[in-house]
């Protein structure tokens, strides 16, 4: 209960999304870990603060989420072993985030599903990638959807 009242306080919500936000920490290969960690700490923000959890809704914070995800899986060039690690990472960080907010709304599930196609890129993940963590969160999606 007082770490949620801190989060509120001093504007932790604010700051993350800010920080998910940024292409700079999005895009710098060096910085992909930490946004790797802002993105699990939006996730359990998300499980654990109403409060996050409607800020995150609205600002929209799962279509951002999804064009992102979007972004990283139709990745044109042919990655590094390394990038494909970290590509993996980061779409499975989104997955578990993207899923976070549609449990938490039924109007988000709903958006997520019929105009924005999130089953499309957990299908993609399933079909096309044998990394177990990225098929795991990807079946997760699947399974709250269904």
């Amino acid at each position: 209960e007082f770490c949620l009242e801190v989060m509120k306080v001093e504007g932790i919500v604010d700051r993350i999304l800010a920080a998910i936000d940024n292409r700079a920490l999005i895009d710098d290969m060096s910085k992909r870990g930490l946004w790797l960690d802002i993105i699990t700490i939006a996730s359990c923000m998300s499980v654990c603060s109403p409060d996050a959890m409607k800020s995150f809704q609205e600002v929209s914070l799962h279509v951002k989420l999804i064009s992102l995800l979007k972004t990283f899986r139709s990745s044109g060039k042919m990655p590094s072993m390394k990038e494909e690690v970290a590509r993996c990472r980061t779409m499975a960080a989104l997955f578990v985030l993207i899923g976070n907010l549609m449990k938490g709304s039924d109007a988000t599930l709903k958006e997520c599903v019929r105009s924005y196609h999130v089953m499309e890129e957990f299908y993609a993940v399933t079909r096309l990638h044998p990394d177990p963590l990225l098929l795991t969160r990807a079946l997760d999606g699947i399974l709250i959807v269904l």
